[in-house]
């Protein structure tokens, strides 16, 4: 990836977010999706779910979000790149999510923000943006 270019990928799906009790387990039929995304806390279990993809038991739930995907296998080394997406969302009160991996970053916002994000984020300096896929096989 280039320092430059930060290249995102908007996915074509909804997505909800779910919070459940420290002591869930995570649910079989999470782990049987093509996309997800678990974290697990002494506090929390969270999943994030093509919304097509019903939960059932959250204690909090989530709904209609849209997932830019930073189109990038990215080093360890670089630095800024959340800053640079999230910064001028933050600037026109545009709240998100964001969701790292061992290779990119994956930003949130809310499906009634969606276009407006989008707009954004194509219009900053050195950003790519374009429609993507479905995550759902």
């Amino acid at each position: 990836m280039s320092q430059n270019t930060i290249n995102l990928i908007l996915l074509k799906d909804e997505f909800t977010l779910y919070q459940f009790p420290k002591s869930t387990k995570v649910p079989a039929s999470v782990l049987e999706q093509d996309w997800f995304t678990v974290s697990k806390t002494t506090d929390e279990l969270s999943i994030i779910l093509p919304s097509q993809v019903p939960l059932e038991g959250a204690t909090k739930k989530d709904d209609q979000w849209r997932c830019f995907k930073v189109d990038a296998q990215m080093e360890f080394e670089l630095v800024g790149i959340l800053v640079r997406i999230v910064t001028p969302l933050k600037d026109n009160k545009i709240s998100v999510f964001a969701v790292s991996t061992y290779d990119t970053d994956y930003v949130l916002v809310k499906s009634d923000h969606v276009e407006k994000a989008f707009k954004i984020l194509g219009e900053e300096p050195n950003m790519a943006v374009r429609q993507g896929e479905s995550v759902l096989q």
